[in-house]
């Protein structure tokens, strides 16, 4: 599974939990929960800047370590603590009707 797709499935159960069964202003900043039994752990991320990618000078640098930029994250959000497995997205689509496919 790629990076990407992985990122992906735990942003979106991420915020699926916070906006489900865990209240968002019960969590706070740092706070790790699980909202079943079977659900990944989450952590609560806080909002900021940092930046994103590698300088061009660095060594060792790939092509797609770039171009450097700055990413914001305006609100807090959680987000998988580990990788997402399978088992865990396929409850999630579910759980939530989420997955696009028709049911």
């Amino acid at each position: 599974m790629s990076l990407r797709l992985t990122l992906s499935f735990a942003v979106a159960v991420g915020c699926a939990v916070l906006a489900g069964s865990v209240q968002a202003d019960s969590v706070k900043i740092g706070d790790v929960f699980q909202d079943c039994e079977s659900c990944p752990e989450m952590i609560v991320v806080p909002p900021g800047q940092f930046i994103m990618g590698t300088a061009d000078s660095e060594v060792g640098r790939l092509q797609n370590e770039g171009p450097q930029r700055e990413v914001t994250i305006s609100k807090p959000f959680a987000i998988s603590r580990y990788e997402v497995t399978v088992g865990q997205y396929r409850q999630f689509v579910k759980d939530t009707n989420r997955g696009g496919q028709k049911q």
